[in-house]
């Protein structure tokens, strides 16, 4: 396994683990706990430092298709939508309102991205 392969897998369990805390952050409502609101961050911040790690190294390899650059774009926009609202929610300590629907939406579609970036590369290479 290439090392941009290593780092593709595990910033994609990372996200997955953010996630997860995530909605279980979310049904336990605000105030949040610091520990799992810290694991939620540090997942997600893991994960995204791996999945550019990769993505540049993959580019350095090769030309990569226009398919797989448009995601990564759109992954990368959706993922600075769902830090910033992220750092709002968090600083507000509140699961209420349009930002927590903004940042669950945009945490969702960031992961519905990343799962086509790893089919679009798996098919690919």
């Amino acid at each position: 396994m290439k090392i941009h392969e290593t780092y593709f897998l595990i910033g994609a369990g990372l996200l997955i683990l953010s996630i997860l805390i995530g909605f279980w952050l979310g049904k336990q409502g605000a105030p949040y706990k610091i520990l799992p609101s810290t694991l939620h961050k540090l997942s997600a911040v893991g994960g995204i430092v791996l999945f550019v790690l990769a993505y540049l190294k993959l580019s350095k390899q090769a030309t990569l298709p226009a398919a797989m650059t448009t995601l990564s774009i759109v992954t990368a926009v959706l993922l600075t939508a769902a830090i910033i609202t992220g750092a709002i929610i968090s600083n507000r300590n509140t699961g209420e309102g349009i930002i927590i629907r903004i940042h669950n939406a945009a945490s969702i579609g960031s992961v519905i991205s990343i799962i086509g970036l790893v089919i679009y590369y798996l098919q690919h290479t």
